[in-house]
């Protein structure tokens, strides 16, 4: 069975609830938004979506629909930072082709100790900023979080709701995703 063929068969949550056209009106969402089919298919979904035939989707996309710690890492010249600032430039079918898995193992575990971390930016500079806003100035996520934190801050990485901006902005976290 093709990508476009599978992605066929999954229920369509604007037809669920067409209310979510309305809630999404002016955004790709409110063209097509399936039901989830969870981390295995999340790449080849988000790849396949009609979402992309609307709107001129950008490599932030692959953030969290993609393994991309390596990426990252290639891009920014081992600096994930960097690495995550030139892919966010990137229209998607770009980025896309420096990725060839879903989320994985190395997203949300260290290699070497298999230890939980967060290696997504937006989500590490957004608890910086939150921290700060709380006194706490240069927290680091993955060195200052308790391991109780850790086990829901590896899934926030991604379960969050992201605002972009544009090209030359950098994500900026709204809180925990709700659909």
């Amino acid at each position: 069975m093709s990508c476009r063929t599978s992605l066929a068969v999954v229920e369509s949550r604007l037809e669920e609830d067409p209310r979510l056209k309305i809630m999404w009106a002016g955004y790709a969402f409110s063209k097509d938004f399936r039901e989830e089919r969870g981390h295995a298919y999340m790449l080849e979904d988000q790849t396949f979506t009609e979402r992309q035939q609307v709107a001129k989707q950008p490599g932030t996309c692959i953030n969290c629909h993609a393994s991309a710690y390596v990426a990252y890492k290639q891009l920014g010249g081992g600096d994930i930072f960097k690495g995550f600032e030139e892919l966010n430039k990137m229209p998607y079918f770009e980025a896309r082709k420096l990725v060839t898995h879903p989320v994985a193992c190395i997203d949300c575990h260290d290699s070497q100790t298999m230890q939980l971390r967060v290696t997504r930016p937006a989500f590490i500079e957004g608890m910086r900023a939150l921290k700060a806003s709380q006194g706490i100035q240069n927290y680091d996520v993955n060195k200052q979080a308790t391991r109780q934190e850790m086990r829901a801050y590896v899934c926030g990485q991604c379960h969050d709701e992201y605002h972009f901006s544009g090209p030359e902005s950098v994500w900026s976290i709204l809180g925990p995703k709700v659909f």
